[in-house]
């Protein structure tokens, strides 16, 4: 999230926050009466911008707590799992989107893709299996895979929490909807054991029940999905719902989310899926058959905002628009708004003709 931009002397500072999409969007468009503060490193921390890269910063006095001015984003805020209604936040307008609170221009696509274990021989995941998955204590593996000695195996959902700006696209892509209860999992500090994830609190909201949150990164989501969890291990196949522990007859496999560029640059790679038997690539995205993907958004406060920030909002707009598909890649999109041929009005939409539609 690119924020807080600040004067002092004649030296213009950038201040930085990485976070998901979900927090960016809360932070951009809060109310001024209750904002949403992010953490900046103060600028006047000595030493060089340059030397805080992969510093951690635990004296609150070199953090600075503000709104921030511009945030990158996966998703449309009228998508967001806090827009609409306050009470989904349990009251806390801090956390409330206001999708007339940002000057919202679309930069790029960016495509998803559904990971497992290499130990798994399955190639494809459809839309019906993804959303039994996410809403069922775990599935045989066989309703995933086809394959009949599945049958004693099992597999369970991994995810993102609520700041995921992907976790927002899947919900939404697979039709169940961005306030959907759902049954996420987690592996335990051994990685031989997996749990419904606890509940959690994020930016003040707080999960209703164990299994709705989920992984805070990317990356470690994709480590969890590549978890293969073999039958016959000593405690391998305790799986814990409630506080009692189920003992699955075979192999546990897990099954997560995550953005296709970042699962195909992990190393080792984990096994990318097909999506209802499209694999994600330029040409699908483009042309529509790969539909796991959603326009990576530069969005400006119309709340916290200054005339410097206008000229960053500005600048990196122009910059990133005229990117082509091939030089995307390095910055995380996978197709140039110029290059596709569907367009689609909301997360998860139908898709219309970019020639007909603009």
């Amino acid at each position: 999230m690119c924020p807080n931009f600040g004067v002092r002397s004649t030296t213009n500072f950038i201040s930085v926050h990485w976070n998901g999409s979900e927090a960016a969007l809360q932070g951009v468009s809060a109310p001024s009466s209750k904002p949403a503060l992010t953490g900046f490193v103060s600028n006047s921390v000595s030493g060089g911008k340059g030397a805080l890269v992969g510093t951690v910063y635990t004296n609150t006095a070199n953090l600075i707590q503000a709104s921030p001015h511009i945030a990158f984003t996966d998703t449309f805020s009228s998508t967001s799992l806090f827009h609409g209604n306050n009470a989904a936040t349990g009251g806390d307008t801090r956390n409330y989107v206001n999708p007339s609170g940002t000057n919202d221009i679309k930069i790029a696509v960016e495509a998803y893709a559904f990971v497992t274990s290499t130990n798994w021989s399955i190639t494809n995941i459809t839309t019906a299996a993804a959303k039994s998955l996410w809403q069922a204590p775990g599935l045989p593996a066989s309703v995933i895979s086809g394959i009949p000695a599945d049958t004693n195996n099992s597999v369970f959902a991994v995810g993102r929490n609520i700041d995921s700006g992907a976790r927002v696209i899947f919900l939404a892509e697979t039709g169940l909807g961005t306030k959907a209860t759902i049954s996420q999992y987690t592996l335990d500090s051994t990685g031989t054991n997996v749990y419904q994830t606890p509940i959690q609190t994020n930016d003040g909201y707080v999960d209703a029940q164990p299994g709705i949150g989920g992984y805070s990164t990317t990356a470690n989501l994709i480590t969890a999905a590549s978890t293969y969890i073999p039958a016959g291990a000593d405690i391998s196949q305790q799986v814990n719902g409630t506080g009692t522990d189920l003992v699955t007859p075979g192999a546990i496999y897990l099954i997560g989310y995550a953005a296709l560029n970042s699962a195909n640059g992990t190393t080792p790679l984990p096994n990318i899926l097909s999506y209802n038997g499209v694999v994600g690539s330029t040409n699908t995205i483009a042309n529509g058959q790969y539909t796991f993907w959603s326009y990576a958004h530069i969005v400006k406060s119309t709340i916290y905002t200054t005339a410097n920030s206008g000229l960053v909002f500005g600048s990196l707009k122009t910059y990133l628009l005229g990117l082509t598909t091939a030089q995307l890649a390095n910055h995380g999109g996978n197709v140039a708004l110029g290059d596709m041929q569907v367009v689609r009005v909301s997360d998860g939409g139908v898709l219309g003709n970019n020639f007909l539609i603009p």
